[in-house]
């Protein structure tokens, strides 16, 4: 079970990596785009394009990753919790 904390924090790093992907893909399409002289309709679309292509390749990168992952967390044994039992004389 997560916490509101953890919950805030993930989606948080979840909006950040994807403007970053954003911004780097702007980046490229106007870099590329400039000396291609293409219009801005013909830009816009290379730039859904590209976004598309390396959200699929991050996609299909970490579905990897966690089926490793969630495989090697099942194979090891639950570890043992013990507390301590006070009693009133202590």
């Amino acid at each position: 079970m997560t916490s509101a904390l953890e919950t805030g924090r993930a989606d948080r790093e979840v909006n950040l990596d994807e403007r970053s992907l954003h911004m780097r893909v702007k980046w490229f399409v106007e870099k590329w785009t400039t000396a291609m002289d293409l219009n801005k309709r013909d830009a816009a679309e290379l730039n859904a394009d590209l976004v598309m292509v390396v959200q699929s390749v991050h996609r299909d990168a970490s579905r990897e990753t966690h089926a490793l992952l969630t495989k090697a967390l099942m194979a090891m044994p639950p570890q043992p919790i013990f507390v301590p039992k006070f009693t009133q004389e202590q």
